[in-house]
């Protein structure tokens, strides 16, 4: 945590997806389509100039809404970048590397909370976020894994 700061969340997931990583990378870079396989991202404007209005949604009675532009996103690297503004401002960073028949997927968030009701909440509602984040992140990795079997199946078929 940022000092004293109950605001600032840093955020960290480690997964395994069976798919290839350039797969991975194409399908995390897409981000207009992250509602087909996130369930808590509600919605994705496009506002041109690679700005993305995202909405998201988890169990809790509220939303969030950031705009999302890229940061470092570089292919070679594996390294996928999203620099936000708005009830979330900071980074989430995916990082991609080929592990065995898939791919380590390694998510990081580093973020101050500006929405109101969060900031009023923080003392009390700081654990209920986190593990808000932590089912969005665990459904997410589901998501995933179900959208990349599905890519995998419709390019076997096109053999």
């Amino acid at each position: 945590m940022d000092g004293m700061n109950l605001n600032h969340y840093e955020f960290h997931s480690d997964w395994h997806i069976d798919a290839d990583p350039g797969e991975l990378f194409d399908a995390l870079n897409d981000v207009m389509r992250y509602p087909l396989w996130w369930p808590e991202i509600k919605e994705v404007v496009d506002l041109g100039d690679e700005r993305r209005m995202i909405v998201a949604r988890s169990l809790l009675p509220y939303s969030l809404r950031f705009e999302s532009r890229p940061g470092a996103v570089d292919r070679a690297t594996g390294t996928l970048e999203m620099i936000m503004t708005g009830d979330l401002e900071g980074y989430s960073r995916w990082r991609l590397a080929p592990d065995g028949d898939g791919t380590r997927v390694i998510f990081e968030e580093s973020v101050d909370a500006n929405k109101k009701l969060l900031r009023r909440l923080a003392l009390i509602g700081r654990p209920f976020f986190i593990a808000n984040h932590s089912l969005m992140m665990h459904r997410a990795r589901r998501g995933m894994a179900v959208y990349m079997a599905g890519w995998r199946a419709a390019r076997s078929g096109d053999r």
